[in-house]
């Protein structure tokens, strides 16, 4: 059985558990300090995964079981990025009373 790891960041409050039983599968969030994120789940075996994900004491680490999950819900991070439409690529036109009564 594959499963899929994530992490809640709002629920997270940096307790590292997860960091000093999986050190290879969750690491520090970038930018974010003590916060968790998934860096390479494939990287230890779903038994270590299981018991991260239950010694968080908040459990903002979410286990999937990937048979279940929907093709658009397996994209997570690795999937194509949607184009933006530019925004007010177009300038406003001011709205200024014209003095008239």
């Amino acid at each position: 059985m594959t499963i899929r790891a994530r992490v809640d960041r709002h629920k997270c409050v940096g307790a590292g558990n997860c960091i000093t039983l999986a050190p290879t599968a969750f690491d520090w969030l970038a930018g974010d300090y003590g916060k968790a994120d998934v860096v390479g789940p494939d990287s230890v075996d779903e038994e270590v995964l299981r018991a991260a994900a239950f010694a968080c004491p908040t459990a903002a680490i979410i286990l999937e079981d990937v048979a279940e999950l929907l093709p658009w819900q397996l994209r997570g991070k690795a999937g194509p990025a949607r184009p933006r439409p530019p925004c007010h690529s177009r300038p406003r036109a001011s709205r200024r009373p014209s003095g008239r009564a």
